[in-house]
Parts: structure tokens; C-alpha cells; sequence
């Protein structure tokens, strides 16, 4: 799969962001409108690229890729052209767009809706988010970020339960962006967010819930002794870190947001998805090789290819000696 990013709009800001380079503000210095959406042209370009690439999903995504005036439409090209979507949406829709959502087949649409904890939400964002996934039900699941050691999910419990929602949930790891300033778990403190994710994970497993853990993650983050329960409870994860493929408004293309601004390319340098992605694993190997700390070296987990030392801007930021803003 791969992903195309219908606009570069948000309506929300949140401190933990990967996009935030790639995201315009309502404004620009000059008070124009900032606001960048891709055409139609382009997007079946990138259609016609993935469909090579023989991908049978794509990822549609933003800032927030509702707000494209032209949602609807882009909706129906991809799904004619027999794409099964994934949408990631932060639940802020306009109604055409939430509308056009609820009315495809569960099977062809997953919308994963990334929420904050409510106390970081105001109450019309809250009530909003509420509105659409009752709409969508079967067809969301929740997906949260965690960017502070101290985070509670316990609360996605319960809004699955309210809103009838899938029972996966998409656990994301905020990760430094390459010359950014976001805010991002410090790698010193991985240990705590995995103490606190196996306690999340028993709670999840009483209530039958999926928790699965996205890229970033480190074996390392867990006692040998919790790996156990965590399978034992439903979670899955891979530990590992590989390219996926960025398909900006005008084409640009980069390895994942965290490094949208190392080495962008363009979609046209190259026939299909398979060269992206072997692009950037060849890019990518000498930071890999590094690894994220000095235990990375004689982490046999590492050597045996189980785990990738998370994510790979760690790597390359302290390479760079950059230091993002936590």
C-alpha cells in the first residue's frame, strides 16, 4: 500500500505532529491563502503508480484529507478503480465528505480516526469527533499517539464501546522529525511506556479489543518476562522500521513524515513502488547499521533482524546531531 496525501490542511494542531513541516497554516506571511490540495490530474497519477505497483489498497491521507474540496470525487475514483481505502482522518469532516464515507461497503473502507485524550480536546472537537463516528461505526477504528511517558489510553476503551466502532486499535509512537520540532518520547524513557502499555494491554484484552503497535516500536521497550502477556492479550507488533511511501499534492514523494524533508524525490523517477521502497532501504542502510543508541550494537534482537532499533529518524537525527524539541 501506499499513500497520497490529498491536502496539506489541518484543522487541528497537535504538539506530537510527524506532518508538521508538510502542513500549511490558514495563512502564510504574506496573508495569502497557504492552503495546497492536489488535482485531480495528479491524483490519478498517483493512482496509476500505486495500481502498478500492483497495491490493492491505498492510504488517504492529510492534514486532514476530508477538507479537499473534492472528496467525494476523489473517493469514488479510487474506489472505481477497485482500491479498498484507508483513510486517516482526525474525525473533523465536513458533511459531504462524512456522508459519502457512510454510505461504502465496510469491506472497501477503514477510516482510522486519530483522537487525543479528552483532556487535550476542547469540547466542540470532542462532540464533533462523537458525531462522526457514530455515523461511521463498524466503518473506524481508533488510532492514538502516544508522545509523553506518562499517557492514558484507557479512555479508547470506552468510545469504541459507545460509538460501535472496530475493535483494532492503531497505537502510534510520536517520532522526531528530521530538521522539525515536535513533541516525541525521549528514547531514555521507552521503558515507561512499555510498562504502561502492557498494563493497557490487559485492560484491552478483558474488553476483546486488537491492540496493534505501529512502526517505532523497540523490543527493548519490554521485559522478556511481558512479551507473554502481551500476546497473550491481542497485541500485535513487528518491531521494525521500513519505507511507506509519501505521495504528496504535487508529487513529491518521501520515505515516511518523520523524514519528509530528507531526501524527497519525485513520483516520476521511478516506474512503481518496489523502486521507491528499494531507494530508500539502500538510503536508509547506513543508519540502520548505526542503530538509534550505543546498546544497539550488541543487541542480538537487532542482529537477528527481529527489531530495527525503532524508528530510523533517531538514527539519523543523532547523525546529524540534530535535537528536536521533546
Amino acid at each position: 500500500m501506499g499513500n497520497i496525501l490529498l491536502t496539506n490542511y489541518c484543522n487541528r494542531r497537535c504538539r506530537y505532529c510527524f506532518a508538521q513541516d508538510r502542513i500549511a497554516p490558514a495563512k502564510n506571511s504574506a496573508g495569502e491563502n497557504a492552503k495546497k490540495h492536489i488535482s485531480r490530474e495528479n491524483f490519478d497519477q498517483a493512482l496509476q503508480f500505486l495500481k502498478r505497483s500492483s497495491s490493492s489498497s491505498v492510504g488517504l491521507l492529510g492534514g486532514e484529507p476530508t477538507l479537499h474540496p473534492e472528496f467525494p470525487e476523489l473517493v469514488d475514483r479510487a474506489l472505481a478503480d477497485g482500491f479498498r481505502i484507508k483513510l486517516f482522518s482526525n474525525g473533523m469532516m465536513p458533511p459531504s465528505a462524512l456522508d459519502r464515507l457512510s454510505r461504502i461497503e465496510p469491506e472497501r473502507l477503514l477510516t482510522i480516526v486519530n483522537v487525543n485524550h479528552p483532556d487535550e480536546t476542547p469540547a466542540a472537537e470532542r462532540k464533533w469527533v462523537a458525531a462522526t463516528l457514530d455515523r461511521l461505526g463498524k466503518r473506524a477504528a481508533l488510532g492514538f499517539n502516544i508522545y509523553r511517558d506518562d499517557f492514558d489510553a484507557e479512555f479508547l476503551v470506552d468510545m469504541v464501546q459507545r460509538h460501535g466502532l472496530d475493535t483494532n486499535l492503531r497505537i502510534g509512537l510520536a517520532q522526531p522529525i528530521f530538521g522539525g520540532h515536535n513533541a516525541f518520547v525521549a528514547r531514555e524513557n521507552y521503558r515507561l511506556v512499555g510498562k504502561r502499555l502492557v498494563r493497557f494491554s490487559q485492560t484491552t484484552g478483558r474488553h476483546g479489543l486488537a491492540l496493534g503497535l505501529d512502526c517505532g516500536f523497540t523490543l527493548c521497550m519490554f521485559e522478556p518476562a511481558d512479551i507473554g502477556p502481551l500476546i497473550y492479550n491481542g497485541v500485535t507488533f513487528k518491531m521494525l522500521c521500513n519505507p511507506i511511501i509519501d505521495i504528496s499534492v504535487d508529487l513529491t514523494v518521501w520515505c515516511c513524515f518523520p523524514l519528509s524533508t530528507w531526501e524527497p524525490r519525485r513520483l516520476d523517477e521511478f516506474e512503481n513502488r518496489h523502486q521507491l521502497v528499494s531507494f530508500y532501504e539502500k538510503k536508509l542502510q547506513p543508519f540502520r547499521a548505526i542503530g538509534a543508541t550505543s546498546a544497539c550494537f550488541e543487541c542480538r534482537h537487532k542482529a537477528a533482524g527481529n527489531c530495527r532499533s525503532g524508528c530510523v529518524s533517531h538514527s539519523i537525527a543523532a547523525f546529524y546531531e540534530e535535537k528536536p524539541a521533546r
